[in-house]
């Protein structure tokens, strides 16, 4: 801890990890404590291979995921996110459909829709499709709120 608080800006790519992965289980917890429903396990580990530019790890932690849990929606926004982090928006946006067949009141999955949408350049429908996620959880689950 005396390392990174004496640490000066732009320290080491360790101190940056480090920090990061600090504010990365701060949200996680967050998230947790204002969710419905509780966070897999999977998510934590794959947001965390993302940030460390290890995409296809993270797909596979949460394809594996899904096999285990194949009813979870939240699991199928998370795939999308890193399904456009890694380049494949088609792919991405098949994930959130499904997530949205399979729990319709599961917000995440309409917020990732809207990201879908803007990086199409379809401002109007991202709009649509960001208000709908914010109404479903009158604004207050932060994960959503992240996502948008």
């Amino acid at each position: 801890m005396r390392r990174i608080m004496n640490s000066k800006p732009g320290g080491t790519t360790q101190d940056r990890a480090v920090s990061y992965s600090l504010t990365l289980l701060l949200t996680c917890i967050i998230t947790l404590a204002q969710s419905q429903n509780p966070i897999n396990p999977s998510v934590p580990k794959a947001l965390y291979l993302v940030e460390i530019e290890q995409t296809q790890k993270a797909l596979t932690e949460l394809e594996e995921a899904i096999k285990a849990n194949p009813t979870d929606a939240t699991l199928l926004y998370y795939l999308g996110y890193v399904q456009i982090k890694a380049g494949d928006n088609a792919k991405a946006l098949a994930s959130f459909e499904k997530g949205i067949l399979l729990n319709d009141k599961e917000a995440l999955n309409y917020a990732g829709k809207g990201q879908i949408s803007l990086l199409e350049k379809k401002e109007a429908d991202a709009k649509l499709q960001f208000d709908k996620a914010l109404t479903m959880t009158k604004s207050k689950n932060a994960a959503v709120l992240k996502a948008i």
